[in-house]
């Protein structure tokens, strides 16, 4: 564990949570706060559906999804309920830039991939924001980019593909 450690040229350097019992194939990511990065094991859940969005806390396109989303109650429900927000690991980690997310969208949560996706359908990311669509832990489809005005009917037919209905409609009653 890393302690904490002010130094004059450097930020101060956040507490370092690892989990040392994990298979070395296993995909691990990084809960990040200010106060600490907390490792943890990731993988697709093997039942139901799940979005998984590549993404970065900087950059625009991203911010616009999750605004869009954020703003749509329905959307809102269904990130927070099935989704996480990943970034790929960079040369620099600024912790604040994770914080500030947290702060603005706190019903799409984020983390950072500990090493590049071992995936080959993650690996063949070439932008972001990049939405990945599950079902059953098995890949259904994806897309990459949020144009200022949205993306909603790519985003509600990758919706329907895994069983999620952004518009429920009540079963009427005759």
């Amino acid at each position: 564990m890393v302690e904490e450690q002010k130094f004059d040229f450097l930020q101060m350097v956040p507490k370092v949570h690892r989990v040392t019992k994990l298979a070395s194939d296993q995909l691990t990511i990084w809960d990040i706060s200010k106060e600490s990065l907390k490792e943890r094991a990731f993988s697709i859940p093997k039942h139901g559906p799940f979005i998984l969005v590549v993404s970065t806390p900087l950059c625009s396109f991203c911010n616009s999804a999750a605004k869009y989303i954020s703003s749509d109650e329905e959307l809102k429900i269904i990130f927070s309920e099935y989704s996480y927000w990943l970034t790929e690991p960079r040369g620099q980690l600024y912790t604040e830039h994770f914080e500030r997310w947290s702060l603005r969208y706190p019903k799409l949560p984020a983390g950072l991939m500990n090493v590049k996706p071992p995936s080959p359908v993650l690996r063949s990311n070439i932008g972001t924001p990049a939405f990945y669509f599950f079902l059953d832990g098995d890949f259904v489809q994806s897309f990459v980019g949020w144009p200022r005005e949205g993306e909603p009917i790519a985003l509600d037919s990758a919706l329907a593909n895994i069983g999620l209905n952004r518009f429920r409609k009540p079963i009427s009653k005759t």
